[in-house]
């Protein structure tokens, strides 16, 4: 079963603010083989991307749902709105 959450800023996100956060994130939010920038986004424990200027769009699957899904979503949701940004998330489960 698969989920996924989109994140509203009222500003901006760029890829740079994102690859920031992806290189920092913890070892249970990480991909074992190492997190990677794909040509849609990041591949991290869960995936991210970008779908609009102004959305982060985060999704996975079995490997990470449940409680671990709900702590990556406000791992990230923290990260953004320590550098500014206001989020309205938006679940899609």
């Amino acid at each position: 079963m698969g989920w996924s959450v989109e994140l509203k800023s009222d500003r901006i996100i760029t890829e740079e603010e994102i690859t920031v956060i992806v290189n920092e994130l913890p070892k249970e939010f990480s991909f074992p083989l190492g997190n990677s920038k794909q040509p849609w986004g990041w591949s991290t424990g869960a995936d991210i991307s970008i779908p609009e200027d102004n959305k982060l769009k985060l999704s996975g699957s079995y490997g990470v749902s449940g409680n671990i899904a709900e702590r990556f979503v406000e791992y990230i949701t923290t990260q953004l709105e320590e550098s500014g940004h206001i989020i309205i998330i938006q679940y899609s489960w």
